[in-house]
């Protein structure tokens, strides 16, 4: 795909360098990147062996002996991933590929694939490139792969300056890198080889941290039981209509209904595969520092509380005279409704493989990390509704009893830890 002739009027033909060849690919203007353009290029790649070209930089005895780094794909071998493991095992190890794992990836096709090619890139203290393509850049879902290429002559990173790629495949193929001296503490890094910003389980929609249950609805209060109405009368007080002695209890109280359970969080976003491959490091040059994680997962969603029982209703005084009246119960509470339980936390992402290939005896200037991606933790229980009280009693021998308090409600569990990117430096797994 890189092959080819530089050329001017009137001048001679000049093979291309592998950095001019890249963006000739591209369709990147050589002569604005000699004159210090930094060029953006969209392109729809047609299948998966014109995607390997653009992906993959290394040898083919190289790429074999990344082979074992892939190894048998574990229980994604059946599913969508398996396939999608295999096409990346394929471009970056030159697997075999299997016909009906193409025709399976034929409707990701064509891919999109981000080139930015330029001659020289200098990262001055505190700036930040971030070099990720987006689900927006190209209008489609947040679970369709995005590919990136940066192909950069010279590139200059001071301390405190990063280069981030969020979700992407990534190759990175940069001919002269500089890291200049200056003070980094040990969670610095220049190159960020990070999860996309979104989680990306087709499970569950919204946003990465499980929403709170619901609150349970307190319960009605009881109805106050009837007592007699009193008019005048020429002999005095007297009742104005009897009131039946069941008339005369109080209602009790309803239940509190429960909180609802709070939502498990998503999982975390995918660390994709990178490429990194650096052609030299200039002579003075200080250690590059990479890091790779996975996104944690979500935090689980708190329990809604439970509602409240309500009150009991008031006892009555009845009877068919003021001479003849009875006293009815008072309602009972109501019980209050049990907490929700919490939400689960989300698991971390995943993580692929991240290959770095430099001059052998210039690798002591690569310093990698990745750590595991962490679990969401889980959400906390809702708390219980309380009882409601009984109605007041109008007699010391009729007490009606106020209602139970509801449970609370369970925390969620911590979401499951994922291990840790496999960095390959030439193509031996750093510990």
């Amino acid at each position: 795909m890189y092959s080819g002739n530089l050329s001017t009027a009137g001048a001679e033909r000049v093979p291309l360098t592998e950095f001019q060849a890249i963006a000739a690919a591209a369709g990147h203007d050589l002569l604005g990147l000699e004159a210090g353009q930094i060029e953006t290029a969209w392109l729809r790649v047609s299948d998966i062996h014109a995607l390997r070209q653009w992906m993959s930089h290394a040898g083919e005895s190289a790429r074999r002996r990344r082979l074992q780094s892939f190894g048998d794909f574990g229980g994604r071998t059946r599913l969508w991933q398996g396939v999608h493991d295999r096409g990346e095992a394929y471009i970056f190890a030159g697997r075999a590929l299997d016909p009906h794992d193409v025709e399976r990836m034929r409707e990701h096709f064509p891919a999109r694939l981000k080139v930015v090619s330029a001659r020289s890139i200098e990262l001055c203290e505190g700036t930040v490139l971030d070099l990720s393509a987006t689900s927006g850049d190209w209008d489609v879902g947040t679970r369709e792969e995005l590919y990136t290429v940066l192909n950069v002559e010279s590139l200059t990173l001071a301390a405190g300056a990063r280069l981030v790629v969020r979700g992407n495949v990534f190759s990175m193929v940069v001919q002269c890198l500089n890291v200049l001296a200056g003070e980094t503490g040990p969670q610095e890094y220049h190159i960020g080889i990070l999860p996309t910003p979104h989680p990306v389980d087709s499970l569950l929609s919204g946003p990465l941290d499980g929403p709170s249950g619901s609150n349970g609805s307190d319960g009605q209060p009881g109805c106050d039981g009837r007592s007699l109405s009193v008019r005048a009368s020429v002999f005095g007080p007297a009742a104005a209509d009897p009131v039946p002695v069941d008339e005369c209890h109080g209602g009790d109280g309803g239940h509190g209904s429960n909180g609802q359970n709070g939502r498990r969080g998503r999982t975390g976003g995918m660390l994709k595969t990178a490429e990194i491959t650096i052609r030299s490091f200039a002579k003075a040059s200080h250690r590059l520092s990479i890091f790779c994680q996975a996104g944690q997962g979500g935090l689980g969603g708190r329990g809604g509380n439970g509602g409240n029982g309500g009150r009991g209703g008031h006892a009555g005084r009845g009877g068919a005279s003021l001479n003849d009246s009875h006293v009815g119960h008072a309602g009972a509470g109501g019980n209050g409704g049990d907490g929700g339980r919490g939400g689960n936390g989300g698991n971390g992402g995943i993580s692929s493989n991240v290959f770095i290939s430099c001059p052998p005896a210039q690798a002591h200037l690569i310093e990698a990390r990745s750590a595991d991606s962490l679990g969401g933790r889980g959400g906390e229980g809702g708390v219980e509704g309380q009882g409601g009280p009984a109605g007041p009693a109008m007699a010391e021998n009729i007490i009606a009893r106020p209602g139970d308090p509801g449970r609370p409600g369970t925390a969620g569990l911590v979401g499951r830890r994922r291990p840790k990117a496999r960095i390959h430096i030439n193509e031996t797994l750093k510990p």
